[in-house]
């Protein structure tokens, strides 16, 4: 297949004003040095932000994948900004560039606009995120804004992976990325998109909860290309593309749907629910820990392999199963497991699942996860009880494993 559909003419765009922007990154070079003038759109509806972290087995994937979403084409109101980073792993005549560029399409343009070439950077830098976002915001104004990280993810323990520099980013530091840009700009992304495996994740949600309106990601793998940006957009056709950000965000999921290949799981949450459903699965943890009668029914949900994506557990199963099992002896244990449903479904704007892959939208860190000692450290084991009552399920044996696991990695962070 001829990959030859990207059109970087470098012809000036339409110009608005003149703001102050960064010089081209290199590898190693302070991002907020030598700012030179640079023109801006003007205002749209809608500026979609997409950081592709490419420099990995993922390359040749993106690169079919770009050439769709040019050849389909953007509809009025949205500028699709794009920071594509390559590595060593896909090299061919057509496309013998590395590192990283910026490009930019708009409705009407004949393809994706060249705007820098930044060399070598790492996308799992935090401080790179950060800059991508404030400066795409400020290139590309517009009333909503959607940020998609694109790449290889690993739900709690981190997404991105940068080949030629270290990987992944953490979700702490994708949060201070987030933050940082927010200071920037005075305003935060109404979607945060996740076109990466695993991110649909309760310690993501918690992690992020401040940092978007909503958020879209999937709890299983995404089999590149996943994510319907062509769906999403292109069917809109010439009319003025005009929608609410909740609206969006549940579009994307309802237009998966159209590619179950790629995507066996796609859900979209509202962010402003997120301290509701963590109050109610704080205490579906805490009632856990005090029906000591049931332990070992609930070790039994919970050490099922039906893991999600790397050892994380669907919460919905999990809820369900102890919300309706006659084998569960506490009512008050089953009262709390539906309130926690509850709460899941009120956080929930929409949601696809394969027939074949019953599952509800959100993961959990899984039982196993209690001899990791890096999981003790995420923000859902700091606002759950979810870690000590999987402490509390185990037998003595693996609890006191679990509690050294606990003590060593604290230790190591006070080192």
């Amino acid at each position: 297949m001829q990959i030859a559909m990207f059109h970087f003419r470098g012809k000036p765009a339409i110009i608005a004003e003149e703001v102050e922007t960064l010089d081209p990154i290199q590898s190693g070079r302070d991002l907020h040095s030598s700012p030179r003038k640079e023109k801006v759109q003007p205002e749209a509806e809608w500026t979609v932000l997409v950081y592709g972290a490419g420099d990995n087995n993922l390359d040749r994937y993106n690169i079919s994948e770009y050439q769709d979403i040019e050849k389909a084409g953007m509809p009025s109101g949205v500028n699709f900004v794009l920071q594509w980073d390559r590595g060593k792993h896909e090299e061919t005549p057509l496309w013998p560039w590395q590192g990283c560029k910026r490009f930019l399409l708009r409705h009407g343009s004949p393809g994706f606009e060249e705007l820098q070439d930044l060399g070598q950077v790492d996308m799992a830098s935090p401080q790179n995120l950060s800059d991508f976002v404030a400066w795409g915001m400020k290139k590309c104004p517009s009333r909503h804004t959607m940020v998609v990280i694109k790449d290889h993810g690993h739900a709690w323990e981190g997404v991105i992976d940068d080949d030629s520099h270290k990987g992944p980013m953490s979700l702490p530091d994708l949060e201070k990325a987030l933050e940082a840009a927010e200071k920037e700009t005075g305003k935060k992304p109404d979607i945060l998109a996740f076109d990466a495996c695993g991110m649909a994740n309760a310690d993501v949600v918690m992690e992020l909860e401040d940092r978007a309106g909503y958020l879209v990601a999937s709890e299983k793998v995404m089999y590149a290309p996943a994510f319907p940006y062509e769906e999403t957009f292109s069917s809109h056709g010439n009319k003025p593309f005009k929608i609410s950000p909740g609206d969006l965000a549940s579009r994307l999921v309802e237009e998966s749907k159209k590619r179950p290949k790629q995507v066996d799981s796609l859900t979209a949450l509202d962010l402003s629910r997120v301290k509701t459903f963590t109050h109610a699965l704080d205490a579906f943890a805490e009632e856990v820990s005090r029906d000591k009668e049931d332990h070992r029914t609930i070790r039994t949900f919970l050490t099922t392999e039906d893991w999600t994506f790397s050892r994380n557990s669907d919460l919905s199963r999990i809820l369900k199963e102890v919300a309706a099992s006659p084998e569960i002896r506490s009512s008050r244990l089953k009262e709390k497991a539906k309130e926690a449903l509850n709460a899941l479904a009120g956080m929930t704007l929409n949601e696809h699942h394969n027939p074949e892959c019953p599952i509800g939208g959100l993961s959990v860190p899984g039982y196993y996860n209690i001899f990791n000692g890096a999981f003790f450290g995420t923000e859902f084991a700091r606002r759950t009880a979810w870690d000590e009552a999987m402490q509390d399920i185990t037998d003595p044996i693996a609890r006191a494993v679990s509690i050294w696991t606990r003590l060593t990695h604290r230790l190591k962070e006070l080192i």
